[in-house]
């Protein structure tokens, strides 16, 4: 399922270093700005950390997977407010891609 792939995408790293990542692949791709790089770094590393709380926490895959996605509509709500609408839609573009890109791998490993 989705979850597994989410999860299994970010067994391999710490949340500081996937914070990083997801941080400097933002700020290329929506050209962020200095102060809105430490915004959404300081975000990115807070939910990459509840992530990983969830996903160690007991609880089924369906439990995990509700809190997972309410999370990260938390997380875009914080995002929203930091980007403009124009680097916000590019944003959902590229979890778009992201998602996509995370299915394949999830598929080529079955």
């Amino acid at each position: 399922g989705m979850l597994g792939f989410i999860l299994a995408a970010n067994a391999q790293s710490s949340p500081e270093q996937r914070a990083q990542r997801l941080s400097d692949s933002m700020r290329s791709k929506l050209s962020l700005d200095t102060a809105q790089y430490e915004k959404v770094t300081a975000i990115n590393l807070e939910y990459a950390r509840r992530g990983d709380e969830i996903k160690n926490d007991g609880g089924g895959k369906f439990a995990k997977y509700r809190k997972f996605k309410s999370m990260m509509s938390e997380k875009d709500k914080k995002l929203k407010k930091v980007l403009t609408p124009d680097q916000y839609s590019s944003y959902e573009q590229m979890k778009k891609e992201m998602m996509d890109k995370a299915r394949e791998a999830y598929k080529d490993r079955q």
